[in-house]
C-alpha cells in the first residue's frame, strides 16, 4: 500500500519529535511530549480525523518511542472555534514538557505560537516567523 499523506505527516511528526530530543535530554526517561491541536468536533472534524489518525499511525509505528523514551502526544479538540484554537495554543506554550506543539487548522493562535519557546507548527500555515525564530509554518 502506497504512502498516504495521513501517514507521512503523522511519521513526519515523529521523527520531528525525535530529533528534537535532543542529547540534553537523551538521560531523561521522561517521555517526549508533542502538543497536538485540531477540530474534531464541527464543520472541519472530517478532516482533523485523518490528522489525529496520522498521529496514532506515526506512534503505533514507532512503537511509541522516540530512541529510549516514550513517545507522546496530548491532542485537544478545537471545535473549529478560534477562540479555543488560541486558549489550547496557550495551554501547549505554557507547558514546558511540550517540546513540540503541531497547531490547528486556524490562524487565530499564530501569534500565541510565536511567543513558543518550542518549535511550533500553525496547519492553517502561519508564513512570519517568530521573533524567536522557532515558529514555522
Amino acid at each position: 500500500m502506497p504512502p498516504t499523506r495521513r501517514t507521512v505527516l503523522g511519521s513526519a511528526a515523529a521523527v520531528a519529535a525525535t530529533s528534537l530530543a535532543g542529547p540534553a535530554k537523551a538521560q531523561s526517561s521522561d517521555p517526549i511530549l508533542l502538543g497536538v491541536s485540531g477540530p474534531l468536533t464541527g464543520p472541519n472534524a472530517q478532516y482533523c480525523a485523518q490528522w489525529k489518525d496520522g498521529f496514532d499511525l506515526a506512534l503505533d509505528a514507532t512503537g511509541h518511542k522516540a530512541g529510549d523514551r516514550p513517545l507522546q502526544y496530548r491532542f485537544e479538540d478545537s471545535q473549529s472555534d478560534p477562540r479555543q484554537a488560541v486558549a489550547i495554543a496557550q495551554k501547549f506554550v505554557a507547558d514546558p514538557r511540550i517540546i513540540l506543539e503541531l497547531g490547528d487548522f486556524s490562524y487565530s493562535a499564530a501569534p500565541t505560537r510565536d511567543r513558543c519557546p518550542a518549535p511550533c507548527r500553525t496547519g492553517g500555515g502561519n508564513s512570519a516567523a517568530a521573533p524567536s525564530g522557532h515558529s514555522i509554518s
